[in-house]
C-alpha cells in the first residue's frame, strides 16, 4: 500500500488498523485499477471506508465523484461526514474539493456541471 494511503487511513481512522476487507481492497489495486467493483461483506466490516477511499482517489485526480444515498437525511449526514474527512486530509489530496447535495425534489441554486470538473467535486 502506498505511503500516502497509509497516512490517509491513519487520519481517517486514527485509532484503528485497516480491517481485512479494506486491506484486501487496497492490496488488490482498487485505487489504481479504476475497475468497477462490488464489495460484499458483513455489516460493520469496513465497506463504507473502501467506498470513501475510491471517492477520495477520484477527487485527488481532479475528477468528479458521486455518492448516492437512498434517503435525503442520509445524504445530508454523509455530506457532513465527507466534509469532515476532506478537512482531515485536504493536504494529501492536492486539490480543494467541493461537496454538493442534490435530491430529486429540489435542486440547489446555480447547480451547473462542467466537464471536466473545475476542481474536484463530490
Amino acid at each position: 500500500m502506498p505511503d500516502d494511503w497509509v497516512e490517509l487511513l491513519r487520519r481517517l481512522v486514527p485509532a484503528a488498523t485497516p480491517r481485512p476487507v479494506q486491506a484486501l481492497a487496497l492490496e488488490c489495486g482498487l485505487l489504481t485499477s479504476r475497475r468497477n467493483v462490488i464489495v460484499a461483506a458483513p455489516t460493520n466490516s469496513g465497506k463504507s471506508l473502501v467506498g470513501m477511499l475510491v471517492l477520495l482517489e477520484a477527487l485527488r485526480q481532479g475528477k468528479r465523484a458521486l455518492l448516492i444515498e437512498p434517503l435525503r437525511a442520509l445524504a445530508s449526514e454523509q455530506a457532513d461526514n465527507v466534509q469532515r474527512m476532506l478537512a482531515a486530509c485536504a493536504d494529501l489530496l492536492d486539490v480543494k474539493p467541493s461537496v454538493r447535495v442534490t435530491t430529486g425534489d429540489y435542486r440547489l441554486q446555480s447547480e451547473e456541471y462542467a466537464d471536466p470538473a473545475p476542481a474536484a467535486e463530490l
